[in-house]
């Protein structure tokens, strides 16, 4: 039985290969597939930091562990005083194990994607040295 013309099936066909379990909100594979479009490799998601003793540092968004580099996209909820708190800690103890936080804003992500790639790119050159 044919089903007839399926508009957008070309446009499914293009995103699929590009679909990622893992992210937590739609900003967070925004900021992924901006590093990707701006040439660099894909991060992994949702990835466990552990320090020097293998014992549990913090989860965080998007990472290049080789690098140590972590990306966290920070929405409003990371404006309570709670949640902000909460931040300062685990990027306190993400730095103290040898991590670099990029951290990604609404305005940084869709206003100045060139930027964010730029950032990124440039941590990754460091951290390959």
């Amino acid at each position: 039985m044919d089903a007839g013309r399926r508009r957008g099936i070309h446009h499914l066909r293009d995103a699929l290969p590009r679909v990622r379990t893992g992210s937590a909100s739609r900003p967070e594979t925004w900021t992924r597939l901006t590093l990707i479009d701006g040439g660099l490799p894909e991060p992994v998601l949702d990835h466990d930091v552990l320090d020097h003793a293998e014992r549990f540092v913090a989860r965080v968004d998007q990472a290049y562990p080789q690098w140590k580099i972590a990306i966290e996209y920070e929405g409003a909820h990371h404006n309570t005083d709670q949640q902000w708190e909460s931040d300062i800690e685990r990027y306190a103890r993400l730095e103290a194990a040898g991590w670099l936080v990029i951290r990604v804003s609404r305005t940084l992500l869709f206003q100045h994607p060139d930027l964010l790639v730029a950032r990124v790119r440039d941590a990754i050159v460091r951290r390959s040295r």
